[in-house]
């Protein structure tokens, strides 16, 4: 179902609310992380994959963003 429409801004918006709510007790986090993996897989150019990842790491990672995380990031992408 994700993927059938992975730009769907509806979808993406409910999912941000379940992570929200409901991410840290279930472990919904690296699930997440993992989806968008599959999606970017998929298409490398997903601008809804890029800011679903976004949102994941801004919410799990501790603000400011690590140099270490930022390398890590950019490495991802353009591997």
């Amino acid at each position: 179902m994700l993927f059938a429409c992975p730009s769907s801004s509806f979808r993406r918006s409910y999912r941000q609310w379940v992570l929200s709510r409901f991410g840290a007790s279930h472990g919904l986090w690296e699930e997440e992380l993992d989806a968008m993996d599959r999606m970017l897989q998929i298409d490398h150019y997903n601008n809804s994959a890029w800011n679903q990842r976004a949102f994941v790491l801004g919410k799990t990672e501790e603000l400011p963003l690590s140099l270490a995380l930022l390398v890590r990031e950019v490495d991802y992408a353009l591997g």
